[in-house]
């Protein structure tokens, strides 16, 4: 234990010096100190890493595993994708709206106090004169949560409507403690998501918009992608020269009927 303590204080000591300049009387040392110290580390690192894959157990891809999660996918028509699922696109950002509505005898009302949550959520940042909301950011799940003076909430980030919806839920608690703006959350829906997917393959994005005019726009000086949006579907794609591809969608609007 002793020389642990006595470890600890110089690793403290050696991390407060300062090397004024590149000559002074102490800066190879301490150079050579911490490149010792980055290799020592990194030795540590692997060795933990490669304990840990010893330790861990094989992904079971028996038949019958396999076949308790078939039931998922009976409905769906995999077969014309076979050899060409890498090139599924993977969900890397949803995009929802809600609406956050002051709860009954909380005290609260609309607009929101925006400078009050910046100041009392630990994980919130706020500039008004660049963006009229408050951004929340989660790491799990990984997401920024926008909250207008309106009672507007705007969710970005997830890859999924499950952990957008955790999220808008995690803002609200949040706000309920720390803030102590007790809200409802309604009318949440998703308005935005984007996919993701590499081509494995270079494009020429002018030669594609000049073959596909109808379809496709490609302007260098504005965009370094080519924006296609096929004939009929409610999606438009974003494709780069190095084979990356952002699909955009949006669902369609809910409008809702009029009265006879």
């Amino acid at each position: 234990m002793e020389a642990a303590w006595e470890r600890f204080k110089d690793d403290v000591a050696f991390a407060n010096t300062v090397v004024s300049r590149e000559g002074a009387p102490n800066a190879a040392s301490t150079r050579a100190r911490l490149v010792r110290g980055i290799e020592d580390v990194t030795r540590r690192c692997r060795e933990e890493r490669d304990k840990a894959k010893a330790k861990a157990e094989p992904e079971d891809l028996s038949d019958a595993t396999l076949a308790k999660a078939a039931r998922f996918t009976d409905g769906m028509p995999l077969a014309p994708f076979k050899g060409l699922l890498h090139l599924t696109p993977r969900l890397v950002n949803v995009v929802t709206l809600a609406e956050a509505v002051p709860c009954p005898g909380s005290g609260i009302t609309l607009p929101l106090d925006l400078h009050r949550i910046a100041s009392r959520c630990t994980n919130s940042y706020y500039a008004s004169r660049r963006f009229a909301a408050v951004q929340l950011a989660f790491s799990a799940p990984r997401a920024r949560v926008l909250v207008f003076h309106t009672g507007r909430v705007v969710g970005t980030g997830c890859s999924g409507q499950m952990e957008a919806r955790l999220s808008i839920l995690r803002a609200q608690r949040q706000l309920a403690q720390e803030a102590g703006m007790k809200l409802h959350i309604r009318a949440f829906q998703v308005i935005n998501q984007v996919a993701a997917v590499a081509l494995d393959a270079r494009l020429d994005c002018e030669a594609f918009a000049t073959t596909h005019s109808a379809t496709s726009h490609y302007d260098r000086q504005s965009f370094v992608g080519l924006a296609w949006r096929p004939v009929a579907e409610p999606i438009c794609c974003e494709i780069y020269s190095t084979g990356r591809a952002n699909l955009v969608r949006r669902p369609p609007s809910r409008r809702r009927a009029r009265p006879g």
